[in-house]
């Protein structure tokens, strides 16, 4: 199931999980569709207990929409869905 939480605690938990864990994260793909000021950006990624592992323990997908304010773009929301 999709997660949508406050940007700012999805952070902290990331960073908390993370560091418990010992874990890799690793990019598998990206996609940017812009128009304007606004865009959505869809990443894959797998996870890994150790960098040389084959099979990741899980995947996972983002939707991150950001909005530019004419010198910088802001992360308007982040939807997270792992498996």
């Amino acid at each position: 199931m999709a997660e949508v939480e406050p940007l700012e605690r999805m952070l902290s938990r990331w960073d908390e999980n993370l560091a418990k864990a010992d874990v890799y994260l690793k990019l598998t793909d990206s996609k940017t569709n812009a128009f304007g000021h606004m865009a959505n950006v869809w990443t894959s990624f797998e996870v890994r207990r150790k960098l040389a592992d084959v099979k990741p323990i899980a995947t996972g997908a983002e939707s991150i929409q950001i909005v530019s304010d004419g010198n910088r773009y802001w992360i308007v929301q982040i939807v997270s869905e792992q498996r």
